[in-house]
């Protein structure tokens, strides 16, 4: 089921899934549910910033001359608190 909704994109559905079989991702999870699962946020992720504008990176020109060796781009602070993201860092402590 998992694997299903990853491929046609209804993340929601896939977590209202584990949530009514009352399936929780934690270490003693079956291990194909697991990779299953890990598969499923990868794929809602790369869904997620393939929609967004997070990719207009502005490149500096002759960044590693001597005049550039100490910039510090201020303005590069990313954070982000979306659903996925939250997912992924709990799964990668599993």
């Amino acid at each position: 089921m998992l694997k299903a909704c990853r491929y046609t994109n209804n993340f929601s559905i896939a977590l209202k899934f584990l949530e009514s079989y009352k399936i929780s991702i934690n270490p003693s999870v079956d291990k194909k549910i697991l990779i299953q699962y890990g598969w499923l946020l990868y794929s809602w992720y790369k869904f997620e910033n393939k929609l967004s504008d997070n990719d207009n990176i502005e490149l500096i020109e002759d960044f590693y001359e001597e005049e550039n060796k100490n910039y510090i781009d201020n303005n590069f602070a990313y954070e982000s608190n979306s659903e996925v993201e939250q997912k992924i860092k709990e799964i990668l402590q599993i």
